[in-house]
């Protein structure tokens, strides 16, 4: 690069128009990367956790039949014992997916270094411009 002093205007709002490309295709470039690597995250997190609830499925299944074994056995009707166990179950159910969706936030997948950079990047860019 030359001299500033030695540069017409034009040239100088031209280096600045390159420079502000070349910043926002940067950041967007980092932008793309981290939603990337953030949706390679959920991507294995789903998995494990599909993987984990079949497996959790088969236990509930397996305990639930023998909970309404140990009911009827107390004296309670087969079709009663079954309806008491499956409320039990359902109810759990319930009570941890609302934790579970109340755990679940957009704001835990937002590409936060991304969003720190621009702004900076932004400030910056007034500052010049100033």
């Amino acid at each position: 690069m030359s001299d500033p002093a030695t540069k017409s205007a034009a040239q100088l709002i031209g280096d600045l128009l390159r420079q502000i490309t070349n910043l926002v295709a940067a950041e967007l470039r980092l932008l793309r990367s981290e939603l990337e690597e953030k949706l390679g995250q959920v991507a294995v997190a789903l998995a494990l956790l599909v993987a984990g609830l079949l497996f959790a499925l088969t236990a509930v299944m397996v305990l639930a039949d023998a909970l309404v074994a140990a009911v009827v056995a107390l004296g309670v009707s087969d079709g009663l014992a079954a309806l008491l166990v499956g409320l039990a179950i359902a109810l759990c159910a319930f009570v941890l997916v609302q934790r579970g969706l109340a755990k679940l936030k957009a704001t835990s997948l937002r590409p936060e270094r991304s969003l720190r950079s621009l702004k900076k990047a932004a400030a910056a860019l007034e500052e010049t411009i100033k």
